[in-house]
């Protein structure tokens, strides 16, 4: 029996590595190797893949750039004008790769909706090395539109979490599978790479809150915690891989944070761990009290981020009421009162959400200028099954058109007044740098 895993490459207008790893796959492999399953790994987004020619030196807390080469937009984007790219290893580099090869099984992952296009060239390669392969796409996209999945021409779409692949596999394989695993008992293969910069740590799942444009909460049936020991296994396994920087995919790390966060970096502290910590997916601002700032003073912080999303009441109150101005102003003048660089704090605000002005953008982000932070960018698309997805559903005739790159200029805004913002806020963090170069 061969079978082989696959993070397949991106095909996007704009994609940077901002610590970007296939944690479900992670997971899958963990649940094969408890069966005693062997298997090939292959991850075309790897910066470091022993199959990439030259490899992009890394930046900014082991970030930085993928390989890419042009791409043929399809005529779906023929109106927009921004070059189009396939990002990760080379096609042929893949072809290589398995033409020795005679593989049962191949399973592909997949992220956002609208990447679906590598995990279609994945297929095709797959079928014309190893014809007699059965292909399995699982992921957030295969979740989301399991329907939609099964017309790129593989064999099965997975559309359930790693605690339902034992009687998927069961029911639809011949793989040899004696049991079946919760999250809490596997930890993330990441010993698979040959060389790890940095890597994604999970110590929740799910999300306890139903934000209208947020997905999480459909993806995983309920929110849970996982073991402290588990979450410690997971970092003891990167310090031995000489992991340089972790950040943690937590939909709300810091939610109950009397039993979750303060206890468990309380015992992470105790370790004494080498690597840099970074909180990428954005904390709740609500949460940020003296308590959390304290551990954050205690640690090897890299950056931290801030779900801001906007200072307009009434767009918050019709997001779900995450958070308010109060709270948002609260939470940075505690950071930078503590002394916390500006341009470590990565503030993100949302552009394009539905009744939202450019106006309440802008103002937004002078707010935040104002406070001297970082500013992000982060552009809405409506997520398939989600409540804002069903105004637009009509308007969204491929998941193509959710590109975040797009959408806002799809139905919103001119990808003039887009790019103008753009400038703007660049301007913004330049003035911000120039502060704390001389302060």
């Amino acid at each position: 029996m061969q079978i082989l895993l696959v993070n397949p490459p991106i095909y996007d207008f704009t994609c940077y590595d901002y610590w970007l790893k296939p944690l479900g796959l992670l997971y899958v492999a963990s649940f094969l190797r408890k069966n005693g399953v062997s298997f090939d790994f292959f991850d075309f987004m790897d910066r470091r893949s022993p199959f990439l020619e030259r490899k992009n030196k890394s930046r900014f807390l082991s970030t930085g750039k993928f390989r890419k080469e042009d791409a043929i937009k399809k005529e779906i984007f023929d109106w927009f004008k921004r070059p189009y790219f396939r990002y990760g290893v080379s096609k042929e580099k893949f072809l290589d790769f398995i033409s020795n090869k005679s593989y049962d099984y191949v399973f592909i992952t997949s992220m956002m909706t609208y990447w679906y296009e590598g995990i279609e060239e994945v297929i095709e390669s797959v079928k014309k090395k190893n014809p007699n392969a059965k292909t399995i796409v699982g992921g957030v996209y295969a979740k989301l539109l399991p329907e939609h999945a099964k017309n790129l021409g593989c064999d099965f779409v997975f559309s359930g979490n790693v605690e339902n692949l034992y009687q998927f596999l069961k029911d639809n394989t011949d793989i040899d599978v004696k049991k079946s695993f919760k999250v809490e008992e596997l930890v993330p293969s990441y010993d698979l790479y040959k060389e790890l910069e940095s890597a994604a740590v999970l110590t929740q799942v799910g999300c306890p809150y139903r934000c209208s444009y947020c997905a999480v909460s459909i993806l995983h049936n309920g929110f849970y915690s996982l073991p402290f020991e588990n979450i410690l296994k997971q970092l003891d396994l990167l310090e031995s891989l000489n992991v340089k920087d972790i950040t943690f995919y937590d939909d709300a790390l810091l939610f109950k944070k009397e039993k979750h966060f303060l206890p468990l970096f309380e015992k992470i502290i105790e370790k004494n761990y080498s690597f840099r910590f970074n909180f990428s997916n954005g904390l709740h601002t609500r949460f940020i009290e003296k308590d959390v700032v304290d551990i954050f003073k205690k640690i090897n912080l890299g950056m931290l981020s801030l779900s801001i999303e906007t200072v307009s009441k009434d767009i918050l109150t019709k997001t779900g009421n995450k958070t308010n101005l109060d709270e948002i102003e609260k939470a940075l003048d505690l950071l930078l009162k503590n002394g916390f660089d500006g341009r470590k704090i990565f503030c993100y605000i949302l552009v394009g959400l539905p009744d939202e002005r450019m106006e309440d953008v802008i103002n937004t982000a002078k707010y935040l200028k104002e406070k001297r932070v970082r500013i992000v960018l982060n552009e809405f698309t409506p997520v398939p099954k989600t409540d804002f997805y069903n105004r637009y559903e009509n308007i969204i005739t491929d998941p193509l058109l959710t590109n975040k790159s797009v959408f806002p200029s799809y139905y919103k805004y001119s990808e003039e007044e887009v790019q103008n913002l753009k400038n703007l806020v660049r301007s913004f963090n330049r003035e911000t740098k120039k502060y704390y170069e001389r302060v």
